[in-house]
């Protein structure tokens, strides 16, 4: 990433700059405007490569989580080969599938399970209108450790043309609002974590729902 995105982003989130202000600055620049239009193509449409001389393609989620999802240790996932195999489950036979309603993922322990989850929700939320996503765990508390771990970390660190304009209230200490009563192009989109019980998200319409330790 140029180092000059890193530096409007910085003026964004401390408020010296209107992320419109950004985007203006870099549509100066044809080669910051090419580069984020090459990198919004890569986060829709995915990107095929070659490693070890074979070639691979990479779900818009995939490298969205290998480019801009930072994992607890500050630093961004490695290429794993199971990786690969799970988002690309995820968007043929899960996302894409319209006979199917989600996908129980079942393994062991430290392979980053909860990321791989965190981005699917954070990436989905970041780019679609008027959506909701919902995360539920065996505890409010262990919900809301997810939702810190794995959403607001990120969240904070994304690129302002990957960020949509947000609630700042609050912190984001339960939620994710990506709502903007100034900006008339806000997402009018919504994140939560709830309590665990039966009914917590009932009658609610929840584009994307994690709902972590389910065997608990």
């Amino acid at each position: 990433v140029p180092r000059k995105i890193w530096e409007l982003t910085a003026a964004v989130n401390s408020d010296k700059m209107t992320r419109e202000e950004a985007f203006a600055e870099c549509n100066k620049d044809s080669e910051l405007k090419a580069f984020i239009q090459d990198q919004w193509r890569k986060r829709e449409q995915g990107e095929w490569v070659y490693v070890y001389g074979k070639p691979m393609y990479l779900t818009g989620t995939f490298w969205f989580y290998l480019n801009y999802y930072i994992l607890d240790t500050g630093r961004y996932p490695d290429f794993r080969t199971t990786d690969l195999d799970e988002f690309q489950w995820w968007k043929f036979c899960v996302e894409d599938n319209q006979s199917a309603y989600g996908g129980i993922n079942f393994t062991r322990r430290r392979v980053g399970k909860t990321y791989k989850a965190g981005c699917i929700q954070l990436e989905y939320i970041t780019r679609t209108e008027n959506a909701k996503t919902g995360i539920q765990s065996k505890s409010e508390p262990d919900a809301g450790e997810f939702f810190r771990k794995a959403i607001v970390y990120q969240f904070k660190r994304l690129p302002f043309f990957f960020k949509p304009s947000y609630e700042k209230v609050g912190k984001m200490k339960k939620e994710i609002s990506l709502i903007d009563d100034d900006n008339q192009k806000s997402f009018e989109s919504f994140m939560d974590f709830q309590s665990s019980t039966d009914t917590a998200y009932d009658g609610q319409k929840v584009h994307r729902y994690v709902l972590d330790e389910c065997g608990k």
